[in-house]
C-alpha cells in the first residue's frame, strides 16, 4: 500500500513541476498540489498505524515542508501538517515536542480557514490524552482545561470524525484514571484506615460505658476525639469513591457517544463491553448506559453476541433489560450472527437445581418469542428452528454400519427429511464466513439447496456422519454432524468443519454451567 500511495506523491509533484502536463490532463496547480499533500498524509498516518516509525515522519516532514508552496496558491496546510508531525514525534518518543507542537497549533488563528479541516476540538481531545499520558498535569486539571473546552468546541455535534475523537479521547482518559493503580491503592487505604476507625470508635465507646466515673470522662473524651477522625477519613473515603463512580459513568457514556459519531474506533465497543458487564450490578451505571446504548448501531456489538447472551438472566433490574433489548436488536439486524446462540439457549436442559441456569434458559426463550412475533425476523428465526431441530435429529440418528461406509441419504430417514427442509426454509450454510453487513442486508448470502444423495460415517465412538451440502452460489460445502458424550456436560450439537474451521452449535441435553464458572464459560 505505501508503494502505492508514494508512487502517487511523486507522480502528482512531478505533474505540479510541468505546467505542460498539467495543461495535457486539465488540472490546476493547486488540485494537484491538495492532492499531494493529502497522499503524503494518508502515507504517514499508514506507516504509523504499522509502527514504520522513521518512514512516518519522513512523510510528515515532507508534508511541512510543501506548506509554504501551497500557501503560494491559495492552500491552507499548516494545521493538518502540524497535527501529522505531532502525532508522528509522540510516536518517536519525543513527547515534550509533541506537546509544544500541539500547544501552538491549537493557537493558530486561522485555524477554521484551512483547506484540510482540523478541528480545534480533536487538537484539544489528543493534547488532553498527551498531557495525561506524560502526566504532566493533574486529572481535574487536564479536564477543565483540555477536555471540558473540546466538548464546548463540539456545539453540540454528535456525529462525524472529530466529535469521534473528542468522545474516545475523554472516555480512555476517564478510564486510564479509574484504572490507575495509585487511585485504586489510595482508596483501599482509605476503606482500611475508615474499617480501623470505626473498630477503635467502637471500642472506645464500649470502655466508656463500662469504665468508673474518673475514667469515663477521659474515655469519652477519646471517643469524641475518635469519632471526628472517623468522620474525616469516611468524608474523604466516600469522596474518592464517588469520583472512580463518575470516572466510571463518564467513561461508560463517552465510549458510547463515540461508537455513535464515527468508526474509527469501533474497538471501544470491546472496552466497553467489559466494562459494562464487569458493574452490571450496580444501578448508576446502567442509568448512564441506557441514556446512550440503542444510538449505538448493532453492527458494532453483533461480534460480541455469545458474550452478552450467555450474561442474560430472567430478572427485570434495569441491566438485564438493557441486555435483553440489545441481543434482540442483534438477532433482528444481524440473524446469523446472534440467533444461533438464542437457539442454544431455548433448547438446553438445565439441571432443576441450577436457578442460573434456568433464569438464563428463560430469558432466550423471551428473545426467542418476540423474534417469531416480529415480522422483520420470525421468518429467519423459523427457518433456523426448524433446520437446527432437524439437524438434531439427523446427528442422533444411529447407523448400523462401520467408519468409512458410505450410506445413501434415502435410507435415512431423518437425512432425507433435512434434504426436503432446505429447500422449504432457505438459509446460508451454517459454516459460510458471514461478514457483518452496515446495511443489516443479507439476503445476497447463498442458500442451502440439497443434501448429497450419500453421506459417509466417520470412524471414532461417536460414529459422525459426514455430509456434503450444495448452495445456491454452486458451491459444496463439507459438515461434520455427530453427537458426542463429554466427562463435563453431556451435549448433543451439531459440529460442522469447513476447511480449518470449527463451528459448534449447541443443543439438545445440555448441563448448563453456574454463575461460579461464569468467566471460563465466556471463554
Amino acid at each position: 500500500m505505501s508503494q502505492i500511495i508514494s508512487s502517487r506523491q511523486t507522480l502528482l509533484s512531478c505533474v505540479n513541476q510541468q505546467p505542460s502536463l498539467r495543461k495535457i490532463i486539465n488540472v490546476s496547480a493547486s488540485d494537484t498540489r491538495l492532492v499531494e499533500a493529502r497522499a503524503s498524509l494518508l502515507l504517514s498516518s499508514i506507516h504509523r498505524s504499522h509502527g514504520a516509525l522513521q518512514e512516518s515522519l519522513t512523510s510528515a516532514t515532507y508534508l511541512n515542508s510543501i506548506t509554504e508552496s501551497c500557501r503560494d496558491l491559495g492552500l491552507n496546510i499548516e494545521a493538518a501538517a502540524y497535527f501529522e508531525v505531532a502525532n508522528a514525534m509522540w510516536d518517536q518518543g519525543e513527547m515534550a515536542s509533541s506537546i509544544g507542537m500541539l500547544q501552538e497549533l491549537e493557537q493558530l488563528s486561522n485555524l477554521k480557514q484551512q483547506t484540510i479541516p482540523i478541528g480545534k476540538s480533536k487538537i484539544l481531545a489528543k493534547i488532553a490524552s498527551q498531557v495525561s499520558m506524560a502526566k504532566l498535569e493533574k486529572p481535574d486539571r487536564i479536564i477543565e482545561k483540555y477536555l471540558s473546552p473540546a466538548l464546548a468546541e463540539l456545539k453540540g455535534k454528535t456525529d462525524g470524525s472529530d466529535a469521534g475523537q473528542v468522545y474516545h479521547e475523554f472516555a480512555v482518559f476517564c478510564d486510564r484514571q479509574y484504572q490507575d493503580p495509585d487511585s485504586i491503592e489510595d482508596l483501599e487505604r482509605l476503606r482500611t484506615l475508615k474499617e480501623m476507625k470505626e473498630m477503635e470508635v467502637e471500642t472506645l465507646l464500649k470502655l466508656s460505658k463500662e469504665a468508673t466515673s474518673g475514667q469515663k470522662q477521659r474515655n469519652h473524651r477519646a471517643y469524641n476525639q475518635a469519632k471526628q477522625w472517623l468522620a474525616l477519613d469516611t468524608e474523604e473515603y466516600e469522596r474518592l469513591n464517588d469520583g472512580r463512580g463518575q470516572l466510571l459513568r463518564r467513561s461508560l457514556e463517552n465510549y458510547l457517544l463515540s461508537l455513535a459519531a464515527w468508526d474509527d474506533h469501533n474497538n471501544d465497543a470491546l472496552r466497553f463491553t467489559a466494562l459494562w458487564l464487569e458493574h452490571s450490578d450496580e444501578e448508576v451505571v446502567s442509568e448512564s448506559v441506557s441514556k446512550h446504548l440503542f444510538k449505538v448501531a448493532t453492527l458494532k456489538f453483533a461480534s460480541l453476541a455469545n458474550q452478552l447472551t450467555s450474561r442474560l438472566l430472567d430478572t427485570k433490574d434495569e441491566f438485564q433489560v438493557l441486555l435483553l433489548g440489545l441481543v434482540l436488536n442483534i438477532c433482528k439486524d444481524h440473524p446469523h450472527h446472534g440467533m444461533y446462540q438464542i437457539w442454544a439457549g431455548t433448547n438446553s436442559n438445565p439441571s432443576a437445581n441450577d436457578e442460573t441456569a434456568l433464569s438464563r434458559q428463560k430469558a432466550t426463550k423471551e428473545v426467542a418469542l418476540k423474534l417469531s412475533k416480529s415480522p422483520r425476523s420470525g421468518g429467519t428465526w423459523s427457518a433456523i428452528d426448524r433446520i437446527s431441530h432437524q439437524y438434531c435429529h439427523f446427528a442422533s440418528e444411529r447407523e448400523k454400519v462401520k467408519s468409512g461406509s458410505k450410506i445413501r441419504l434415502s435410507n435415512s430417514p431423518a437425512g432425507s427429511a433435512l434434504n426436503a427442509m432446505l429447500q422449504k426454509n432457505p438459509l446460508p450454510p451454517p459454516t459460510l464466513q458471514i461478514e457483518l453487513a452496515a446495511d443489516k442486508n443479507y439476503s445476497r448470502l447463498p442458500t442451502m439447496i440439497s443434501v448429497d444423495p450419500s453421506f459417509s460415517i466417520a470412524s471414532g465412538i461417536s460414529a459422525p456422519k459426514i455430509v456434503t451440502l450444495l448452495a445456491s452460489n454452486g458451491k459444496r460445502y463439507k459438515q461434520l454432524v455427530g453427537v458426542y458424550f463429554l466427562r463435563i456436560w453431556y451435549l448433543k450439537y451439531l459440529l460442522m468443519c469447513r476447511r480449518l474451521r470449527v463451528v459448534l452449535t449447541i443443543s439438545g441435553k445440555m448441563q448448563s454451567w453456574s454463575r461460579s464458572s461464569h468467566k471460563s464459560a465466556n471463554s
